[in-house]
């Protein structure tokens, strides 16, 4: 047995082996059935930019977890968007505003990407909705758990400053939510129309370690600038 065998797919991906992690993913879902090892996959076929399959596998997941999981939608909306399908990434982000299961702010994270479209597509209707659902979540108690800051953010509620100091000092969070934090604050740069300032700001999204990559708005990032 050679060490990528005693690799799991994460730590296949770890190491950049994102096909050797696909198959490893497949393996070990049809051993164990546990849906962990297809979200795996996800990430894998994400750095591969294999976006169809992306698609067909949240579909794939949905189906069988019956829909309860808000991630699954984020992934395949952003499967539509970075194939050019953004009217349908939309669509599927907007279907999941009532899953089970939730970012720990009670979906925060799945309005910050519907105002991003908003901003995008210059949808004025879908960003007055946007605007209200995040009002709405932000009277909830927990609005003060990350990425609650998100929403307060882009509601003008907290500046630049106070959104970064809301970040987690903790290694393994801060990576991944000060990722979060520049992908707001490249939209509010879009917003402005600064077209240059926007570009800086997603390239810094992804400038913050690996475990950035665990972030959904991480391959949006990728996706905008065109890596």
């Amino acid at each position: 047995m050679n060490l990528d065998e005693k690799l799991d797919a994460w730590q296949l991906i770890q190491r950049n082996e994102f096909k050797q992690a696909c198959l490893k993913a497949d393996e070990d879902y049809a051993t164990t059935n546990s849906v962990l090892h297809l979200r795996n996959k996800i990430y894998a076929l994400l750095h591969l930019k294999a976006y169809s399959e992306v698609i067909l596998l949240t579909k794939k997941i949905i189906e069988i977890r019956n829909g309860e999981t808000e991630s699954d939608f984020i992934y395949q909306g952003i499967g539509y968007w970075l194939l050019d399908e953004k009217l349908k990434a939309v669509e599927v982000w907007s279907s999941a505003t009532k899953t089970k299961y939730t970012d720990a702010a009670g979906g925060v994270g799945l309005q910050v990407l519907l105002y991003f479209a908003s901003v995008v597509l210059k949808k004025g209707e879908l960003k007055i909705a946007v605007t209200k659902a995040l009002k709405k979540l932000l009277k909830f108690k927990t609005a003060i758990n990350w990425p609650g800051p998100l929403g307060s953010y882009l509601l003008d509620e907290l500046t630049e400053d106070d959104l970064v100091s809301r970040v987690s000092a903790m290694d393994i969070l801060k990576e991944r939510q000060m990722c979060q934090a520049y992908f707001a604050i490249a939209i509010k740069e879009l917003e402005k129309g600064d077209q240059k300032k926007y570009l800086k700001r997603l390239e810094g999204c992804i400038s913050f370690g690996s475990l950035a990559s665990l972030e959904p708005m991480y391959y949006m990032a990728k996706g905008e600038i065109g890596m």
